[in-house]
């Protein structure tokens, strides 16, 4: 029984990145790591760095607001500057996928720490050419999943 038990945690396992290729799959990781280091060493700016601007824009510009990207840079590094901040991210429990026009992406269950306060919610993570970005991600909001599909409409979000 137990040695069943092992072989279905083996194969749901790897079931989790059944869709990313190996290769791909290594370098999501490998930036995970350093992505999470950033909130270690406290280095808002490269955080901010990884966020998907092409999202993150187009949020900006439905709700008319094209200023909310500087406030948003500032609010977080400030947020990292100034409090205890640590990120980890559940890859192994991710959502992946490479979109038809070949765009490779994982919704990664994560928790953020901010002064001891985990918060547990999803990041989106998209390889867009050749850099890895993340970006916060909610299914039940609308306005974020719409921005979202509209840069890349054929991700097949939750």
């Amino acid at each position: 029984m137990k040695k069943l038990a092992l072989i279905w945690l083996s194969i749901c396992s790897s079931l989790a990145y059944a869709e990313l290729p190996k290769s791909v799959e290594m370098e999501l990781s490998k930036e995970i790591k350093a992505y999470e280091k950033l909130y270690q060493d406290k280095r808002g700016k490269k955080i901010y760095g990884y966020v998907n601007q092409k999202i993150i824009g187009n949020m900006a510009e439905k709700v008319g607001m094209p200023e909310v990207l500087k406030s948003m840079e500032l609010l977080l590094v400030n947020l990292i500057k100034n409090r205890q901040v640590s990120l980890q991210m559940d890859l192994p429990d991710a959502q992946t996928g490479i979109s038809p026009s070949g765009i490779a992406y994982a919704i990664i269950p994560y928790v953020m720490n901010i002064d001891g306060n985990p918060v547990k919610e999803k990041m989106l993570a998209i390889k867009d050419g050749k850099m890895w970005t993340f970006s916060r991600f909610n299914s039940d909001n609308p306005l974020m999943k719409k921005a979202i599909q509209d840069v890349y409409p054929d991700l097949e979000l939750p």
